[in-house]
């Protein structure tokens, strides 16, 4: 639902460049805790997001510099080893 929205706003923004940054990305590594123990996490609490990272890349995009946003491997429940470059742009959504 979130992502639809935010694509169809993208695409009413006739010609701006836009960068999406989705929440999904910004889940904190829980690297350290069992399969046992990452099931019993409440993944919709504001807590299960790294916020501050979210908040230097924002501030990054604002400036005009690129960031390396985080992937999350929702199979391990961890971050991936690669990130996916997103360049500024116009909107952030």
């Amino acid at each position: 639902g979130k992502t639809t929205v935010a694509r169809r706003v993208a695409e009413a923004l006739d010609g701006a460049k836009v960068a999406f940054l989705d929440m999904d990305a910004y889940y904190r590594d829980h690297h350290a805790l069992s399969h046992d123990e990452l099931r019993l996490l409440n993944w919709d609490h504001p807590d299960a997001f790294d916020l501050d990272l979210l908040a230097v890349h924002l501030g990054q995009l604002a400036a005009g510099e690129a960031i390396d946003k985080p992937v999350y491997d929702f199979v391990r429940h961890r971050r991936a080893p690669s990130a996916q470059r997103i360049e500024p742009a116009d909107v952030i959504v």
